[in-house]
């Protein structure tokens, strides 16, 4: 399970209509050419990595500590409707304005060495529950936290124009 999250008007750097493979032919990435595939699979990527407002997505172990880390830096100015919303994936929308607030201010708790410091908080904490004799504590040691992570969220937050999480 994942929580893919759409930009609602992302900023487009480079258009679809650049790439040979990708978004020209939607049945590549099902052909049995290896190297058609992955000329397709590496166009993909580039349009992401290009585009970092159109999707991002993380699996529930990555998201749900991301999302802690927003609601308790942002939820100054997040309703609790979008508080609540980052905890399902079913289609609550940030803002455009939010969405560009909350990337702003991660990167300034990046630049500030906040998240790092989180980064490390939860790396230490999660090396501890994974030596618990107690199953349930060894299972939350999952959950993990990286500056990458939140920096490639931010730049997603700032392109977005808005999000929906799905």
């Amino acid at each position: 399970m994942g929580f893919d999250v759409s930009g609602l008007n992302p900023k487009i750097n480079k258009d679809e209509s650049e790439y040979t493979y990708y978004k020209n032919d939607t049945e590549i990435w099902k052909s049995d050419d290896e190297e058609l595939r992955k000329k397709y699979f590496d166009e993909m990527d580039d349009y992401y990595d290009a585009n970092p407002g159109v999707y991002f997505r993380n699996n529930v172990w990555w998201w749900r500590p991301l999302w802690a880390y927003v609601v308790e830096k942002c939820g100054d100015f997040m309703s609790d409707k979008d508080i609540g919303g980052g905890t399902y994936n079913d289609g609550h929308e940030i803002t455009s304005e939010k969405a560009f607030k909350i990337g702003m201010k991660l990167k300034k708790l990046i630049e500030d060495g906040d998240v790092k410091l989180r980064e490390a908080e939860i790396t230490i904490e999660n090396e501890k529950l994974a030596k618990s004799k107690d199953e349930d504590e060894r299972f939350m040691s999952s959950y993990p936290f990286s500056e990458d992570n939140v920096m490639n969220f931010a730049n997603f937050c700032i392109e977005s124009g808005g999000f929906e999480i799905c």
